[in-house]
């Protein structure tokens, strides 16, 4: 009489489901985990080109997390540094009116300045990297235009307005790379994805390849090899179906 198990459907296998390539390489680890000892001998070079795989993706992303923290930390200093610059502008010309306008007449000038070139505030500061650049451009562009470079330099000193005319191109060019960064990272990453995905699904039709219908200890070892995949069959759908409503409660016995 034959054994066969229906639940066992090898096609559900063969073609492994949509995956990000972190999320393949904790799948492709766990499948290879989870192989018995006494199915491997029989899976070995799948197995293997699956390893090899494994490896290849982990280079490639670790390779990619170091390049985006290299980048991320750069645009964070030189963004920090230029914002510090304004803010030591503003803060320069707040200190001048503090002092009494009718005995100090920089403190006068230094109200007009301020409000001439920070009416608006510093919220561009929070805008983002491009918005930024933009408005930082047109504030340098207005003090050259209207001549007010060199009492921007008597009240605040020549630092803080040389300095930003200093950062301005290093920071633009942070924008331009933070534009086309999807073009010069290390590696595609899809690439490694789409292979990784043929490894698992070639692993899996060799796993499915042992199952002798009749025989339910091969079944079942099958199963034990390919658990990763349901489970993450499981955890997808449990990702698109809403939640259950609560079951409503069971009305007293009387």
């Amino acid at each position: 009489m034959s054994t066969f198990d229906p639940a066992f459907d090898p096609s559900s296998y063969v073609r492994s489901p949509p995956f990000a390539l972190p999320e393949g390489v904790t799948l492709g680890r766990a499948l290879v985990v989870a192989c018995p000892w006494s199915l491997a001998p029989l899976v070995k070079k799948p197995s293997e080109r699956l390893e090899k795989r494994l490896d290849e993706a982990e280079t490639a992303l670790v390779a990619r997390q170091r390049h985006s923290a290299l980048s991320e930390e750069a645009t964070r200093t030189i963004d920090a540094e230029i914002d510090g610059c304004f803010w030591g502008l503003k803060l320069r010309l707040e200190g001048y009116q503090s002092l009494p306008p009718a005995t100090e007449p920089k403190s006068q000038r230094a109200s007009q300045l301020q409000q001439r070139l920070f009416g608006d505030g510093l919220g561009f500061l929070r805008d983002s990297y491009s918005a930024q650049l933009a408005a930082m451009q047109a504030f340098v562009q207005r003090i050259d235009e209207d001549k007010l470079a060199r009492e921007v330099d008597d009240l605040c000193g020549p630092e803080f307005l040389d300095h930003i005319r200093r950062l301005l191109p290093r920071y633009q060019r942070m924008v331009q790379g933070m534009l086309t960064r999807e073009t010069t990272l290390p590696e595609n990453l899809n690439a490694h994805r789409m292979a990784l995905q043929k490894a698992i699904s070639a692993y899996a039709s060799a796993v499915c390849g042992t199952v002798d219908d009749t025989d339910a200890a091969t079944i079942r070892l099958a199963q034990t090899a390919l658990a990763p995949l349901d489970n993450l069959r499981a955890l997808l759908a449990s990702r698109r179906t809403p939640d259950s409503p609560e079951p409503a409660p069971t009305p007293p016995t009387p």
